[in-house]
């Protein structure tokens, strides 16, 4: 009898032991997984900053935009737009205007993401 009741209590604490460790980690012996550091972004090729210039311009971005000193005066300056947004705030705001700026009157952009990824790749080059 003596040595079922000490049995009992060892199960009870080797059970109370791993749910803890299974809950804290406590007791894991194994070491944990290395996770690799990102890599940073790779930078836009030149031939994907040529096609987004291609489609701002086939888009009539420049319509209301000036860049480089020629365009329109409704819409934001976007000569040095890269210095202030990345890549990626910018295609955001080329897809849904009006997520940012609720009075924008930019329409939302057709294109597939590709090439919104590609224009805004060309306009993030404008710093």
């Amino acid at each position: 009898m003596e040595n079922r009741r000490c049995s009992d209590l060892v199960v009870t604490v080797l059970a109370a032991a791993v749910s803890l460790s299974a809950t804290t980690g406590a007791l894991c012996t194994t070491a944990k997984k290395k996770v690799a550091p990102k890599k940073p972004a790779a930078s836009s090729s030149a031939s994907e900053i040529a096609k987004g210039k291609q489609f701002v311009q086939a888009d009539g971005c420049m319509g209301c935009h000036t860049i480089g000193g020629k365009g329109g005066k409704s819409g934001p300056d976007l000569s040095k737009v890269g210095a202030k947004d990345k890549a990626s705030e910018i295609a955001a705001k080329i897809k849904s205007p009006k997520v940012h700026n609720p009075n924008s009157i930019m329409p939302a952009s057709r294109r597939p993401d590709k090439e919104i990824a590609a224009m805004a790749a060309y306009l993030a080059s404008l710093k």
